[in-house]
């Protein structure tokens, strides 16, 4: 094959890249009229139809290369190298940089964890040395040492990044940050607030459930453990916790279709029309607080209610009129033990009733 044959060749193929290009921005104009006028059907296909002339015209500009290999002689690996070269640099000028500030920001962040990390080799250098253990002491500098001489190249970067970007980087940084720091704290002491009042807040919702969900399910916004409610953290036992969570469940149970619920509450399903089933669960749940009443007195159905189920604090139960300053957390826990005993020995009972039934069913 003679060298104007392959010209001419390669001036087909670009002749016909340049018609490909030119139908595919065609197709892509129709697509976007046939979109504003909500024919979607046809956007689509406007659409289809620039993508396939996309990749006749890459055949031809791969065609243009090989051609164009072919005359100077070269290999199909160099053609392959160069195109790879070309299509990184491509990526690489595509790819978007981020704003100045933002890389600032990390190089400042990098020197904050050095100097952590410095700072706590050094204390522990410090502690080998009152030791009296040299070797690990001399290590611990050593390490020091390497990580401080990182801060220069970093500092380095952010200058130049400020002295290219022509702005005042150290600055616009330290105002970003006087706002993060406001913002945290805001945060901070509106989730302490919500704490004390027993509900657990995301920032994804401006609302709280009280829906037990299965463990598959994760819930936003939920209230929050029962923890709280027990001041002295040596009194949290695991059977406590878990007679809390019982005993606020029976009372959910218990008002099951008194009132309207909330979307959220999408457990219950109690909303309009009460069905028989939560009417049976209800009428389960009432029957099983009036055993409780007869078991450990009304008064203390009543404070636990209050204090487990409506969240309740201290003040609130004293203005019921539940005890004193001093014995209100005392009768709390005490009316708690109770029910746990109750629940305790009740479970117990059945189980033992259901392996002698199932022990006298079985055959002989």
């Amino acid at each position: 094959m003679s060298s104007e044959s392959l010209k001419q060749r390669i001036e087909r193929a670009a002749a016909l890249i340049t018609k490909g290009k030119a139908v595919a921005e065609r197709h892509r104009a129709e697509a976007g009229v046939h979109e504003a006028k909500g024919r979607h059907g046809k956007a689509a296909d406007s659409r289809r139809k620039a993508d396939g002339q996309d990749s006749l015209v890459r055949k031809h500009e791969m065609t243009v290369r090989t051609l164009t290999a072919k005359m100077k002689g070269q290999s199909m690996r160099e053609v392959y190298a160069s195109m790879s070269k070309e299509r990184a640099q491509e990526r690489e000028e595509a790819r978007p940089r981020p704003d100045s500030l933002v890389i600032y920001a990390e190089c400042m962040q990098h020197i904050a964890e050095i100097q952590a990390e410095v700072e706590t080799f050094t204390k522990k250098a410090e502690g080998y040395a009152r030791q009296g253990d040299k070797v690990k002491e001399a290590n611990l500098r050593a390490r020091a040492d390497r990580h401080a001489s990182y801060i220069p190249q970093w500092m380095q970067a952010a200058q130049e990044e400020c002295e290219n970007s022509g702005r005042d980087l150290h600055r616009e940084y330290a105002v970003a940050q006087k706002a993060k720091d406001r913002k945290e704290n805001r945060t901070h002491a509106e989730n302490v607030r919500l704490q004390r009042l027993g509900v657990d807040t995301d920032d994804r919702t401006a609302g709280g459930s009280r829906v037990y969900r299965s463990p598959a399910e994760t819930p936003r916004g939920s209230t929050s453990s029962y923890e709280p409610l027990i001041t002295i953290i040596r009194e949290r036992t695991p059977r406590r916790l878990e007679t809390m969570a019982r005993f606020d469940t029976l009372c959910q149970i218990a008002d099951m279709g008194l009132f309207p619920e909330l979307k959220m509450e999408s457990e219950s399903r109690s909303s309009g029309s009460v069905g028989p089933d939560i009417m049976l669960n209800r009428i389960g749940g009432l029957d099983e607080l009036a055993e409780i009443r007869d078991v450990i007195g009304g008064a203390n159905v009543d404070m636990l209610r209050a204090w487990v189920f409506e969240r309740q604090g201290n003040d609130q139960l004293l203005r019921l009129g539940y005890g004193t300053e001093r014995t209100i957390a005392r009768l709390c826990l005490a009316a708690l033990d109770a029910l746990a005993v109750y629940w305790k020995t009740g479970d117990a009972l059945r189980a033992r009733i259901a392996g002698v039934s199932v022990a006298a069913q079985a055959p002989v």
